[in-house]
């Protein structure tokens, strides 16, 4: 089957692990993004529907080839503009700020997000393990698990400080089982309220509609840079 959210099991009566498997070298792909904007609705519904409190969703990438050194999938976004779909574009641009947006608020429910992230990975793709309230990232050298502050460690980061401020990020290597679940499982978790959900809400739209600007401005101006960004896609899948 071609599918790209690979796998999904509960634990207990009040978690979730999600096991992200894309099947091209780019992570946030469109149809990645669709997969999990739906899950985050049903999540959403079972949760409201159950009364549930504290439900934690664990997010883990399947390690099973190198990814793309573009953090979105051009090759999608040069096919927009070659075939005159700048709808479908935007589409794609909303989902995946949606995505990072939902998971940061932690869909405005009592959900923890928590996300393994085991490769590096660029841009926005990135940024979607970032946005989980805790996030644990391997680290080649480092041999133990360690809090970090992620701006002092991290380069080429895509949102503001504050952003990145209000969640809790650990290098490790290898896994400490039980450190990481006593770590989640002490996490005190706010639901945020109208006024942080629209702030943060305001700032995401901003980056949205930048990123979006700045495609447009390529594409009119040479489009033969997004089409070879898009051939640097296809070619990352031998790497």
């Amino acid at each position: 089957m071609d599918l790209e959210l690979l796998a999904m099991h509960e634990f207990d009566r009040n978690g979730m692990i999600v096991h992200l498997k894309p099947n091209t070298s780019t992570l946030m792909t469109f149809k990645l993004a669709s997969e999990i904007r739906a899950l985050q609705d049903s999540l959403a519904k079972k949760i409201i529907g159950q009364c549930l409190d504290n439900y934690c969703v664990i997010w883990y990438l399947h390690k099973s080839k190198n990814f793309s050194r573009c953090g979105l999938d051009y090759n999608f976004i040069f096919n927009c503009f070659k075939n005159h779909d700048e709808k479908k574009l935007e589409e794609y641009i909303d989902k995946v700020f949606d995505v990072l947006f939902l998971n940061y608020v932690g869909l405005g429910l009592p959900i923890i997000n928590c996300s393994f992230l085991t490769d590096y990975l660029p841009g926005l793709s990135k940024e979607f393990f970032f946005m989980n309230k805790i996030s644990f990232i391997y680290q080649n050298k480092y041999k133990c698990l360690k809090k970090i502050n992620l701006v002092n460690e991290i380069k080429n980061l895509t949102f503001k400080k504050e952003t990145y401020d209000k969640n809790h990020y650990y290098f490790y290597n290898p896994i400490h089982i039980r450190q990481m679940k006593e770590i989640i499982e002490k996490i005190t978790y706010e639901i945020p309220g109208i006024e942080e959900v629209n702030e943060v809400k305001n700032d995401f739209e901003a980056l949205k509609k930048l990123i979006v600007t700045r495609l447009y401005k390529i594409a009119s101006r040479n489009i033969n840079i997004l089409e070879r960004l898009a051939r640097n896609d296809r070619e990352d899948v031998s790497y």
